[in-house]
């Protein structure tokens, strides 16, 4: 908006059309990060390569995605 590329009218259109696919995905990491929660509590030090693979078919299935620092995870929802 400040780089005049979305007016303020098109952009609240664009936040609530985006509201419900927004909360899926945060009920969805919420519920995430209680297993996760929940696995290391049960497992220690012992399940960690457990975890990783965890990690990795999450990344495969689509239902992760890593990113290496908040920039780059900003860029990934501007992109979207």
């Amino acid at each position: 908006m400040r780089e005049g590329r979305l007016a303020e009218d098109k952009r609240n259109v664009l936040l609530a059309s985006m509201t419900e696919d927004v909360s899926e995905l945060v009920l969805e990491d919420n519920r995430l990060q209680s297993l996760a929660l929940s696995i290391a509590e049960s497992g220690g030090a012992v399940a960690v390569p457990g975890y990783v693979r965890t990690i990795e078919l999450l990344e495969t299935a689509r239902r992760l995605q890593h990113f290496d620092g908040p920039d780059e995870a900003g860029q990934a929802l501007g992109a979207a």
